[in-house]
């Protein structure tokens, strides 16, 4: 991060820090809904499980927060937020 930035946190107000807060609250959520719309349901994707290991499931529905993947092999269902997701072509 730059320097600048953190000097300018460091030198604001509490009213400040938390209209700030309030805009990077509103960015990531922005984020998070465009990575969001990237999936579809019936799409294969990938990612890391509980334990680190990679599973590969298709996606049955698209959440208001998260989506909702099956692994085909054991028909477990998984609530996945979707920066988690990667899509199959690009794999993790």
């Amino acid at each position: 991060m730059n320097d600048k930035v953190i000097d300018a946190i460091y030198k604001m107000s509490e009213k400040d820090l938390k209209n700030l807060k309030a805009h990077i609250r509103c960015r990531q959520d922005s984020l998070a809904q465009q990575t969001k719309m990237s999936f579809k349901p019936g799409e294969t994707c990938f990612f890391k499980g509980r334990r680190g290991m990679l599973m590969e499931g298709k996606i049955e529905r698209i959440k208001q927060k998260y989506i909702l993947v099956t692994i085909p092999s054991t028909g477990m269902k998984w609530n996945v937020h979707p920066s988690f997701l990667k899509h199959k072509a690009t794999e993790v």
